[in-house]
């Protein structure tokens, strides 16, 4: 009885792989390989090619290099393993001095990248075939080798001439098709890397305690006013540069909703050295990771790159933000796109309810406008319009910058200076005040009938500024208490979701360095949209009431440092939450403080900020179904607070 087990299919590598590891011996071996190709695919015979075109003869690439030009390694071999049952792999192995080891995988992926960007001369690839077609004739040298081959060929194909095919196909194999194939398969992001190295010759303790180097964050402020935050961590060779700029709604109004944003978007479309289509290239060839935006607070331009690529990305994005040119005929898509987006908002019921709660917020709030702005808005700015307002506030006392990553601290510094060094201060001071009104004198309600067979409220009192340490925690826990943090939960979700009144509900903290909003936002079917406002409104009382126990401060302050501290775990967030802690005032460092600002909320504090922050409110809902008033939520109980 013989039992056929088939072996299972790795899924797709999609990030590289390494493992070092210690055994006897004087040497370092290694071996750099890729996933390829089962023995019936095509593309066998270009990677096979390939392989003997690095290693087969004296002249070979890599022999050459390895061994002939300079004595780097005792031995080095391409192979293409291709069987027939599971997806094969490409693999450089060698055998060198452990002190050889680093110049030697250099050269080997420089000339794995050549595969991918040159074509094999003709000489090269004819003098590979003929090698190939001698091997078939040497393997029937004696019956006994002309019996292997045939039998290895029929256990592996069930074609015994396999062999005879597999040759002449090799004939065929052209210098695009082995390009094509390096590209395909022999790329950095499927790189696995082997080493064993003799006991304690191993660089995996040294590598590791070098990658986890980390430096503690550190501010330096250039001359011209700029603030500029730097923090080595070189776990992994990435760099991050974020750039915050005080701005957004803070400077726009009614009139001018969506300058802002447009002034963000309009940043990479043209410089005074590039074109928008030279840009995209630019920053698709350097593989960053680039966005330009403008929202409530400021204006930001975020890069996540190579550490290679870092000072090529870096420079351009300075010179994105410092000298754009605001194309007329790029001006006209962005703002067509704008626009398009802008009245896509009727086609979502959380948007256009959204869109309706803050058309209600007070005036002077940076929570009334939406930072794409409105259609009337968006049609009257001008190019003068956005490149006043560009040289009105992208001024270096306005900005912080922040670099992350694998870069020394010093070279960071270096790079920013000569960027940004040059940005002169505005000739008269900006002020951007962050004490903005975001009192509700009254309740105010409004509702919107739609064609949508659904329902959607907003329901907002006032919020506490980032700034207001003390009340800021007391709400975050009280946020927590009512609707869970991180994950649907608290007193809202039991009271509605767990009674299937509602699709969704939570609440969350409009925040920032002017005074917010704290807003519960639910879909429910429009049938039930007025017991949904009227539960929504009881649990608010109930707060305000204190009926809160000690426990549930305790939980939601256990959730509030747990969930915190998965959060901002990459470079790129840290480096991000850093400048706007800077330019809000709160500090570059404020986030190390989180854990112990909101381990000293008390009850009391709870309930006094519910007390002082849950009383007015602005009702925002549409439904299909003409406006329905909730009915008054009972009195509170009279019963004595948990305190």
């Amino acid at each position: 009885v013989e039992t056929y087990l088939p072996l299972v299919e790795e899924p797709p590598q999609t990030s590289p792989r390494a493992a070092i590891r210690e055994m006897d011996g004087e040497t370092c071996n290694f071996v750099l390989a890729w996933p390829t190709v089962r023995l019936s695919d095509p593309d066998l015979y270009p990677l096979d090619v390939a392989a003997e075109i690095l290693t087969r003869g004296e002249s070979s690439r890599l022999v050459r290099r390895l061994k002939r030009d300079q004595p780097l390694v005792l031995d080095v071999t391409a192979a293409s393993a291709t069987p027939s049952y599971v997806r094969g792999w490409f693999g450089v192995i060698v055998d060198c001095p452990v002190e050889n080891e680093a110049e030697a995988e250099k050269i080997i992926l420089e000339e794995i990248e050549r595969l991918r960007d040159e074509l094999v001369p003709q000489a090269e690839l004819d003098r590979v075939k003929r090698k190939k077609a001698a091997d078939l004739i040497f393997d029937r040298e004696t019956v006994e080798s002309s019996a292997d081959s045939l039998g290895r060929a029929f256990l592996a194909t069930g074609d015994p001439r396999f062999d005879a095919a597999y040759t002449e196909a090799v004939q065929q194999v052209t210098a695009e098709q082995v390009r094509e194939a390096a590209r395909r398969y022999l790329v950095p992001q499927r790189l696995n890397r082997v080493a064993i190295y003799p006991p304690g010759k191993s660089p995996a303790r040294q590598a590791e305690a070098a990658a986890a180097e980390e430096s503690p964050m550190q501010m330096v402020r250039l001359p011209n006013g700029l603030r500029v935050i730097l923090k080595r961590q070189a776990n992994l060779p990435l760099v991050t540069m974020q750039v915050a700029i005080l701005g957004g709604n803070l400077v726009d109004d009614d009139k001018t909703a969506g300058r802002s944003n447009l002034v963000a978007q309009m940043l990479d479309k043209g410089t005074v050295n590039h074109s928008a289509r030279e840009i995209a290239e630019l920053f698709d060839t350097y593989d960053a990771r680039v966005s330009f935006s403008a929202n409530r607070h400021t204006f930001t331009a975020r890069l996540w790159t190579v550490r290679d690529q870092f000072p090529a990305a870096g420079s351009l994005v300075a010179e994105c933000l410092l000298k754009p040119t605001f194309p007329e005929d790029e001006l006209a898509k962005v703002k067509q796109l704008t626009l398009t987006a802008i009245a896509n908002r009727k086609a979502s019921p959380s948007a256009e309810t959204m869109e309706l709660f803050c058309d209600l917020l007070p005036p002077s709030s940076p929570f009334h406008i939406l930072p794409e702005g409105k259609r009337e808005s968006v049609e009257s700015l001008t190019r003068d319009d956005l490149i006043r307002h560009h040289a009105r506030y992208f001024v270096p006392e306005n900005t912080a910058v922040a670099v992350f990553g694998d870069i020394e601290p010093q070279a960071a510094l270096s790079l920013v200076q000569e960027w940004f060094g040059a940005m002169k201060p505005a000739e008269k001071p900006v002020e951007i005040s962050f004490d903005r009104d975001n009192s509700i004198p009254c309740d105010v309600a409004k509702h919107l009938q739609t064609q949508k067979p659904t329902a959607f409220l907003f329901l907002g009192y006032t919020a506490p500024s980032v700034r207001d340490e003390k009340d800021y925690a007391a709400v975050q826990v009280l946020d927590t208490i009512m609707s869970g943090y991180g994950y649907p939960g608290g007193r809202l979700h039991e009271e509605l979701r767990g009674q299937g009144l509602v699709y969704m509900v939570h609440a969350t903290t409009f925040a920032g360095p002017a005074p917010g909003f704290f807003v519960i936002m639910s879909q429910t079917s429009p049938e039930s949209l007025a017991e949904v406002i009227s539960r929504i409104e009881r649990c608010v009382e109930q707060a305000k009431a204190g009926r809160i126990e000690p426990k549930d401060v305790e939980i939601a302050k256990q959730l509030l440092t747990a969930y915190h501290a998965q959060e901002n775990t990459t470079i790129g967030d840290q480096a991000f939450q850093a400048v706007l802690n800077e330019l809000y005032g709160l500090g570059y460092d404020y986030e190390k403080t989180f854990d112990a600002r909101i381990e000293a909320v008390t009850l009391e504090d709870v309930i006094e900020a519910a007390r002082k922050y849950l009383g007015n409110a602005i009702l925002a809902t549409t439904s299909p179904l003409p406006a329905v008033s909730a009915e008054a939520p009972p009195a509170p109980e009279k019963t004595s607070s948990a305190r």
